[in-house]
């Protein structure tokens, strides 16, 4: 009987170690695939960007990551190409992590810093910032303002009815609630609050002195602290680009004019102006804010239950916009996104929650270029064609 009992215990041991072995050697064979997969994948891309690009067109940074972890990340073409083309010097080339100007991009890192703003404020004093309107945050200067009613929300949302673009040019955030107070009707149109969809560029660059207003912190620095720091993006900052770009430490942003590239200049009334569109930051930094979007960090669950609501009124106009960010679904995919352009720049930001495991990316695009200078590309078919290649 004692035989019989051994027996069936080294069977029993025998059978598990085999089923151990096997489901080891499923695991390598999974994990093969999933690199060999990874491998074809770069190199498609690879082969099809490094065809569009050279060293005598500007071009852009591409980062893909899943989970945190960087799958995909080239860059190509000039970061600033050759002012003549018989010299025998070798132009800057683009590199991953060359800083580029993100221009639009930077919304949603404002409206993030924002709500990390937000989140202090209920724990501190019960306060919500979104509720807070430019009459309570400026009572001596827009209390009794045609713009008293504008709520933080709705600057966010893009429902403020502030203009796009300045009545008149700030040298700096902090000058816009006193040039605002002294003719209120030329910094909004005529929609009431709340009412319609409407982009604006001032609004945002607005949020940037709410932001020193209730924090008591340079709005950079605060974004500097709250984000830059705890995310590692160490290549990213608000700041003036234009002693970077003379540096060579920024990219060069280029428009098509003919057979050649043009360099674009920065409008100066614009260098300071930074919270709607003055981010520099590379594709790398990026890809640890997808990554930290993906995975629902840094916000209260209130914040983020906001942050990914669209607005009414930006569903009626058929572009849904959450805070900071233009938000969708797709067959039950949650998709998060902006883009941006202008002063030779093409950006894209994209987060897709997708139900596969497998596909749920971030893809971060910078171009030193507009969008419209090199033909059959734009930043939505780039990235387009990244996902599709990482999850056919």
């Amino acid at each position: 009987m004692k035989n019989i009992f051994l027996a069936l215990f080294v069977f029993l041991i025998s059978g598990s170690i085999v089923a151990q072995s096997v489901e080891r050697v499923h695991q390598r064979t999974e994990a093969n695939k999933g690199q060999r997969a990874l491998a074809d994948g770069d190199y498609m891309l690879h082969q099809y960007f490094n065809k569009l690009f050279s060293k005598t067109t500007p071009g852009c940074s591409f980062s893909v990551e899943k989970d945190g972890i960087t799958i995909f990340s080239r860059a190509y073409g000039a970061s600033r190409l050759l002012a003549n083309k018989e010299s025998k010097s070798q132009p800057l080339l683009n590199t991953p992590n060359r800083r580029m100007r993100v221009a639009s991009v930077s919304k949603p890192i404002l409206a993030m810093a924002t709500l990390i703003l937000r989140d202090r404020l209920l724990q501190e004093t019960g306060q919500d910032l979104l509720e807070l309107n430019l009459g309570e945050i400026y009572p001596s200067k827009l209390k009794n303002s045609l713009l008293a009613r504008i709520t933080v929300r709705q600057i966010l949302h893009h429902t403020s009815g502030l203009k796009r673009e300045p009545a008149s040019i700030p040298t700096s955030e902090s000058d816009f609630p006193s040039l605002m107070a002294k003719s209120p009707g030329s910094w909004i149109s005529q929609n009431q609050p709340g009412s319609k969809y409407s982009y604006s560029n001032v609004g945002y660059m607005l949020l940037g002195d709410i932001i020193r207003q209730k924090s008591g912190m340079d709005w950079k620095e605060f974004v500097r602290r709250n984000i830059f720091v705890p995310l590692q993006m160490k290549n990213s900052s608000f700041e003036d680009p234009v002693p970077l770009i003379e540096k060579g430490a920024v990219a060069q942003g280029y428009e098509a004019s003919e057979d050649s590239f043009t360099p674009q200049s920065i409008d100066i009334s614009r260098r300071n102006l930074l919270g709607s569109g003055g981010l520099i930051s590379t594709t790398q930094d990026l890809s640890k804010l997808t990554s930290i979007v993906r995975s629902r960090e840094l916000l209260s669950e209130s914040s983020w239950k906001a942050l990914l609501k669209p607005n009414r009124a930006s569903m009626r106009a058929n572009d849904p916009y959450g805070l900071g960010w233009n938000v969708s679904t797709n067959n039950q995919n949650l998709i998060l996104e902006h883009s941006g352009a202008g002063y030779g720049s093409s950006t894209l930001i994209k987060v897709i929650d997708n139900q596969k495991p497998d596909c749920k990316m971030g893809i971060s695009i910078l171009c030193n270029f507009e969008e419209d200078t090199l033909e059959n590309f734009t930043v939505d078919s780039a990235a387009t064609r990244i996902q599709k290649v990482f999850c056919p």
